[in-house]
């Protein structure tokens, strides 16, 4: 088990990004559930991928990452990458890789309950 709930690790590789994140926004003052993913998030996408809307991985990804991105605090998210990566980001950047990993989180989240079923993760290991 990764230490993040219901996280497999199956997509992500580390949760030291999101942890430092979820770090930050509450150093600031800011509630980290407000970022978290919500059942509403993967009956979405579950719904979608049964329609035939969704219809791989990437597609999934890319879905859940536009969900994200309001949800995230570009402040908090500067930090935890500079932090964690070494490197100063764009709020942009910052912005877009918490996201991806918000989404990735959630897709194994969905796995770990039996709502969807993963294929092709190798290459979103990160």
């Amino acid at each position: 088990m990764s230490g993040i709930f219901l996280g497999s690790g199956r997509l992500v590789k580390s949760y030291d990004l999101l942890m430092k994140y979820f770090e930050k926004l509450r150093s600031m003052g800011v509630d980290p559930s407000n970022s978290y993913p919500r059942g509403e998030d993967l009956g979405e996408v579950k719904r979608l991928v049964e329609r035939g809307s969704i219809k791989s991985l990437e597609d999934a990804v890319r879905y859940l990452m536009e969900k994200f991105k309001p949800r995230v605090v570009s402040e908090a998210a500067v930090e935890a990458v500079k932090e964690v990566v070494g490197v100063e980001p764009s709020a942009e950047a910052a912005i877009e890789q918490i996201a991806r990993l918000l989404a990735l989180w959630t897709l194994e989240i969905g796995e770990s309950m039996g709502l969807i079923r993963i294929v092709g993760a190798e290459k979103y290991l990160r």
